[in-house]
């Protein structure tokens, strides 16, 4: 990979000097948009957090409250490119890393609005819910909430497919519980999870071809996101309130990839927590590739709230204890 100097819009120092984990730092004056380093404890940057080592991370920040509120993550196996959606539409862009291989930037930045089946923009906020991003051999998958579907995307710019579900699967979805899980397997099948739906056995969830099965979790945590990691197991994040009232309390977890099979009841370990104090935000997003050296990194992506900063993060993964 060929390592590129980031280009970083830094805050000026007064506006720093706030560090009120509550509050969303100030924009710089004039500016409709800069790139921080994300607010983040200096003990995960240097001592990690469980599995995974701080590999380096960038802030982005809209002073308009409509945009962000990104909650797909897709980056590219060279990992130079990003690709993300939300309820604000797309973010396309180009992740920039130091010598080290660290992640220090982002460049090209390009936003564009989700289109419906009917090639227009969308524009009602219920159809606009979208919470999960794969890519597939046939293009982007989305997932949304609140109207609760799938949609094919064959890129960014164009018009959405619909993407069928099974009725079984589809039954008692909570419109704010839709589908914020969706990755593929490592033969290619896709899978959905929900974040709401839940069985006597778990989360509900599903695998193309194969028909419905369930993820045993606690009750207090919703799944987000999940990415297939290189060697074909699955990260997931989970995220549960605080004592701040939010869902800025964050757990990684692995699952093997052979266990995802329909009929089955799956479980996962979990590696690493954030959350208050080390760090303040709700993770929505995640994504993973290999490095040049073999590592495997992982990518967190966190939600905005109206002017609040979207934080891109990169960690090392560590499997060892497996």
């Amino acid at each position: 990979m060929l390592y590129r100097l980031p280009v970083l819009l830094f805050c000026l120092v007064a506006a720093c000097d706030d560090d009120d984990p509550t509050k969303p730092p100030p924009m710089p004056d004039g500016a409709d948009f800069t790139i921080r380093t994300p607010k983040i404890d200096d003990a995960v940057k240097r001592d990690g957090a469980g599995a995974l080592t701080w590999r380096g991370g960038v802030s982005l920040q809209w002073r308009d409250p409509q945009a962000g509120g990104y909650s797909g993550l897709v980056v590219s196996l060279d990992g130079e490119r990003l690709i993300s959606v939300g309820r604000s539409g797309w973010l396309t862009g180009r992740i920039a890393y130091d010598e080290d291989g660290s992640l220090t930037g982002f460049e090209d930045r390009t936003q564009s609005p989700l289109l419906g089946e009917d090639g227009a923009p969308l524009t009602d906020p219920d159809a606009m819910d979208a919470e999960a991003l794969a890519l597939t051999s046939s293009g982007y998958l989305v997932g949304f909430e609140t109207r609760n579907r799938i949609e094919l995307y064959a890129s960014p710019a164009s018009a959405a497919a619909p993407f069928a579900l099974p009725k079984v699967f589809l039954e008692d979805v909570p419109d704010w519980g839709g589908f914020s899980t969706v990755f593929t397997r490592a033969d290619g099948r896709v899978v959905v999870l929900t974040e709401g739906a839940r069985d006597a056995q778990g989360v509900r969830g599903w695998v193309e071809d194969e028909g419905l099965f369930w993820l045993a979790t606690g009750e207090d945590w919703l799944l987000v996101d999940a990415a297939r990691l290189p060697d074909g197991d699955i990260v997931l994040v989970e995220v549960s309130r605080s004592d701040t009232g939010r869902f800025d309390r964050t757990r990684i977890s692995l699952l093997a990839g052979e266990a995802i099979v329909g009929g089955a009841t799956v479980a996962a370990a979990e590696v690493a927590r954030l959350g208050p104090p080390l760090y303040w935000e709700k993770i929505e997003a995640v994504a993973a590739r290999a490095g040049d050296d073999g590592s495997t990194l992982v990518y967190l992506m966190s939600d905005s709230r109206g002017s609040w900063p979207t934080d891109i993060m990169m960690f090392e993964l560590s499997k060892a204890a497996d």
